[in-house]
């Protein structure tokens, strides 16, 4: 089963339009599937299988946390899949423990975070929490995306601190991509801050994005902000999103920035935005 199924990719790579590649040498956006180590779905083998016999294959804890201690890449990350499909909680510890081995393989690490993610659950976020400042640049954009699964209030300092000071872009993005998954209202200052902050326009986008999730007053407000972005493609994401989370807040400020967008990228979202929210 690929590692990406759990993410939002419509959220991590569709938010807007993408650039003609010659404005920018570098990828427009992290590259996600490499990052991850997406691999083929695992089908089953024959569709009428019986549940009792699926059952009765299915390997237990300690095999697999003997994989994980196996030292074999490929045997790691199968255990990994496993357990992140089955939200094994009592995995959690021994997958945090893999992360943190600074000598295991990146993708058996890259593919612990991803587990946890997939798990979920609040007591994991100290181990991504201390991946976020792990030295390898892979490992940390996982452990952000992680986090945000989590849905923990606990997860949002830690994303905030990535947010603000990681020195590698694709982590940034990542980490307001988890702070959106995290739907937290307290996540609003951290990303209001980047959309006046941040020199990438990715970044920024995401920022707008995520704020959209969280869809609060304080939210509304800073995408209103971000209207006026000197980017066009944060400009649509912000109304985008305003015309998401609709209201009367939104209907104005939405109305005010159509009426002086020049751009047709924006002003085509904030006409559809405009109709949306006014449907409701």
């Amino acid at each position: 089963m690929s590692l990406l199924k759990t993410l939002p990719l419509t959220l991590v790579l569709a938010a807007a339009p993408v650039r003609a590649q010659s404005e920018d040498s570098a990828p427009q956006f992290p590259p996600v599937a490499e990052i991850l180590g997406e691999t083929a779905p695992l089908l089953p083998t024959a569709e009428t299988a019986d549940l009792r016999d699926a059952l009765r294959a299915m390997p237990p804890l300690q095999s697999e946390l003997r994989a994980l201690s196996s030292g074999s890449a490929s045997r790691q990350r199968g255990a990994l899949e496993r357990l992140g499909e089955a939200r094994n909680r009592r995995a959690a510890p021994y997958i945090g423990a893999l992360l943190l081995q600074v000598n295991a393989p990146v993708q058996s690490r890259v593919s612990a975070a991803t587990a946890l993610g997939r798990i979920g659950d609040v007591d994991s976020v100290p181990f991504l929490e201390r991946a976020t400042r792990d030295e390898v640049k892979e490992v940390r954009f996982a452990a952000a995306l992680a986090l945000g699964k989590t849905k923990s209030l606990d997860a949002v300092a830690a994303l905030e601190t990535t947010l603000q000071n990681d020195p590698h872009w694709w982590v940034r993005y990542a980490a307001a991509v988890g702070l959106g998954d995290t739907r937290q209202p307290a996540a609003v200052p951290a990303l209001s801050r980047v959309l006046n902050e941040e020199l990438r326009w990715q970044v920024r986008q995401q920022a707008a994005r995520a704020l959209g999730q969280i869809g609060n007053q304080p939210a509304v407000a800073a995408l209103g902000r971000a209207l006026t972005d000197s980017d066009p493609t944060v400009r649509y994401s912000a109304a985008r999103a305003l015309g998401e989370i609709g209201g009367s807040e939104s209907l104005d400020l939405m109305h005010a920035a159509y009426a002086a967008e020049k751009d047709p990228l924006p002003s085509g979202q904030l006409r559809a935005s405009l109709r949306r929210a006014s449907s409701r």
